[in-house]
């Protein structure tokens, strides 16, 4: 609460809000609700509240509409901006500000080895670039959440905060907190960011549609030079035989019967893998293989600084498999293909929503604010993973 506090502006707005958080009231007021990073009317007071409270009439142009669960984590997250100018904004995303105290603090984070969630590394930039990147992601996830209706309870919150502290041993993670001078509320906005893109991501993942065996059986028509199965060969290989004399000793003393099946290794290979040996020796047996007629000993052929025989015991023609063989690899292939379409779409039209409403000011502009003019770095699509 004091770290809170500390981030709170000065002027009239901000005392009156720091009188109402002295007395426990700000969040209960019945007539006020918190609203990100400004207090707006809830409804009509009563005449003798407003002659009491005359500064709540002058805070009109700090008022704006974002649901509360929003509200209340973006003042979690961002930190407080007041309408003076002792922690002034960095950032406007919509109507939630992100301060420079705020970017100031997760750049000391990140300078000092901080470990952000997966799904916000970014190695690219300096430290405040970095920072930046972060708190604009955090406010895009919080935002899209409450765009789409979803909520995270601050339960799962704490319960994931809690067992990210157990996993790392509580008093490790406690030394790691202060080595890199984060606090619970930065450990909880990363854990609020990892529920958020799951919610989200599940919610996308309902919009993938069933697909129907009219579809599988479509596809499979259309496709069927994919399910050809390759020519393969079944052979028995002896290796490590020390010299190419000892290796036509052998295959004169041997010969290739049961013998010879008994020392060997049983082998299958396939056509489809000619081509992408990078061992010269293992490629040239693989063609000799493929050249080969059945129960015919080969010559002695080098492999891996020794030699080696083999013998081809079985070839099988390549063959269509059936739609019966295919059916589940083919239904992985349609939703894959859908699920993919689903979300390039999403990210797509996110990143052009949410870009469209984040403006920043001079020093920092980064890639996903308004003013950004420089080269687009390609960035992973964060839906797309998990």
């Amino acid at each position: 609460m004091a770290s809170l506090l500390q981030t709170m502006c000065a002027g009239s707005l901000c005392l009156a809000a720091l009188a109402m958080l002295a007395f426990g009231t700000l969040a209960k007021t019945r007539n006020y609700v918190t609203s990100g990073l400004r207090l707006r009317r809830a409804r009509p007071m009563q005449q003798r509240s407003q002659r009491k409270i005359p500064w709540l009439r002058e805070s009109a142009r700090c008022r704006h509409h974002l649901a509360a669960s929003a509200s209340i984590a973006a003042l979690t997250v961002f930190g407080l901006v007041g309408c003076g100018d002792d922690n002034p904004m960095a950032v406007r995303v919509g109507r939630d500000a992100i301060s420079q105290s705020s970017v100031t603090h997760w750049a000391r984070v990140i300078e000092r080895g901080g470990i952000l969630s997966e799904s916000k590394l970014n190695n690219r930039g300096t430290p405040r670039q970095r920072a930046l990147a972060f708190l604009i992601s955090s406010s895009w996830l919080i935002g899209e959440a409450a765009r789409l209706g979803l909520s995270i309870p601050a339960e799962a919150v704490e319960r994931g905060s809690t067992e990210r502290k157990a996993a790392g041993g509580t008093a490790e993670s406690a030394e790691e907190l202060q080595a890199t001078g984060q606090t619970t509320a930065d450990v909880k906005l990363e854990v609020r960011d990892e529920l958020t893109l799951a919610a989200i991501r599940r919610r996308l993942a309902k919009q993938v549609a069933t697909v129907s065996d009219a579809e599988i059986a479509r596809f499979y028509s259309g496709h069927q030079r994919m399910f050809i199965a390759p020519e393969r060969r079944y052979v028995d290989l002896i290796e490590s035989l020390r010299s190419r004399s000892a290796a036509v000793r052998a295959r004169s003393q041997i010969g290739g019967g049961q013998r010879f099946a008994k020392k060997a290794f049983h082998e299958i290979r396939s056509r489809a893998e000619l081509g992408k040996w990078r061992i010269p020796d293992k490629e040239a047996i693989l063609r000799a293989i493929f050249a080969s007629r059945p129960g015919v000993v080969s010559q002695p052929m080098p492999l891996s600084g020794s030699w080696a025989l083999f013998v081809l015991r079985k070839a099988v023609p390549p063959r269509l498999q059936s739609l019966s063989e295919v059916r589940g690899e083919i239904t992985k292939r349609l939703v894959a293909y859908r699920r993919s379409r689903i979300l390039s779409r999403f990210n797509r039209e996110y990143k052009a929503r949410w870009t469209a409403k984040t403006s920043c000011s001079p020093g920092y502009v980064v890639q996903g604010c308004v003013q950004y003019a420089g080269p687009n770095m390609p960035e992973e699509n964060e839906f797309a993973s998990g």
